[in-house]
């Protein structure tokens, strides 16, 4: 039994359209991300704070504010982006690498 070629699907020339009447969403942090076959699923949320008491640390909830659904195959290219701003920022002296202290100001 022979194999038989698997024929490659065309390339998709994809035009963006901007839609500017959909809104940013704030999140404060990643809380979830999970991958359930052919999709990567990622969850944000919003911090809000409790009352401040003198009695007790500060407590709070973590709302979801946005979930996010993208096929697998995107994941690469969302490091890719992630990862060049990270290199960006980290050489701008806006972020600090993980692990490291951050810098303090010489002034």
């Amino acid at each position: 039994m022979s194999k038989q070629p698997v024929p490659q699907a065309p390339a998709v020339a994809l035009t963006y359209v901007d839609h500017p009447e959909i809104g940013y969403t704030y999140v404060d942090a990643l809380e979830k991300l999970w991958g359930d076959g052919p999709t990567v699923r990622i969850e944000f949320v919003a911090h809000r704070m409790d009352p401040a008491s003198t009695q007790t640390s500060p407590t709070g909830t973590k709302h979801t504010t946005c979930r996010l659904v993208m096929p697998i195959a995107a994941l690469p290219i969302l490091h890719a982006h992630l990862g060049a701003m990270i290199q960006n920022m980290v050489a701008q002296g806006v972020l600090t690498p993980p692990g490291e202290a951050p810098k303090k100001d010489a002034s």
